[in-house]
C-alpha cells in the first residue's frame, strides 16, 4: 500500500489556487491558534515551490534559530511573527498575494502599515485574511495527490 503525505500550508495554497487561478505566486501563511509557529505553503505559476526535500515554508525553523529559547519564542507578540514572517516571504519570494490565516490576529491594515515602513510599495504583495483554510485544504490534498499518482 502506498500513501503520499501532504503538507497542510501546501495544500490549502494549492486549493487557494483552484478559486483563484489569477494569481500568478501566492504564499499562504498559517498560524496554528495554539503556537506562533508559523507555516508557509508557496505557490508559483502552477506550481507548489518545495525545496529541498520539502522543506520550503517551514518558517518555524527560521523562529527557531533566532528564539532558542523557546520561552521567549512562545512569548512574542503575535503582531511580531507576522510581520517578521511577511517581511521574509516579501523579500525573499516576492509573491502577488500573501493568505494569511491566523484566527488571533485579524487586522491586515495594520500589518500592512508596518510593512510598508521597510518595503516599497511596488514590492507589496495584496494581503488577504481568511478563516477557511480547512475549505481549501481538502481540494489542495486531491490535486497534490493525484498529481503525484499521475508522475
Amino acid at each position: 500500500m502506498r500513501f503520499y503525505l501532504v503538507n497542510d500550508t501546501n495544500a490549502a495554497v494549492a486549493g487557494y489556487h483552484i478559486d483563484h487561478q489569477e494569481d500568478i505566486s501566492t504564499a499562504f501563511l498559517y498560524i496554528p491558534d495554539n503556537m506562533l509557529i508559523p507555516g508557509v505553503g508557496i505557490m508559483q505559476r502552477k506550481d507548489i515551490i518545495k525545496g529541498k526535500n520539502g522543506f520550503a515554508g517551514e518558517v518555524g525553523s527560521y523562529f527557531r534559530y533566532l528564539y532558542p529559547d523557546e520561552s521567549k519564542l512562545n512569548n512574542l507578540p503575535l503582531k511580531t511573527v507576522l510581520t517578521d514572517t511577511l517581511m521574509a516571504i516579501i523579500c525573499v519570494f516576492a509573491p502577488d498575494k500573501v493568505v494569511i490565516n491566523c484566527r488571533q490576529y485579524p487586522f491586515v491594515e495594520d500589518l500592512k502599515a508596518e510593512l510598508e515602513k521597510y518595503i516599497d510599495q511596488a514590492f507589496m504583495p495584496e494581503i488577504e485574511i481568511t478563516w477557511h483554510m480547512k475549505h481549501y485544504m481538502m481540494p489542495g490534498m486531491v490535486i497534490q495527490c493525484l498529481d503525484y499518482l499521475n508522475h
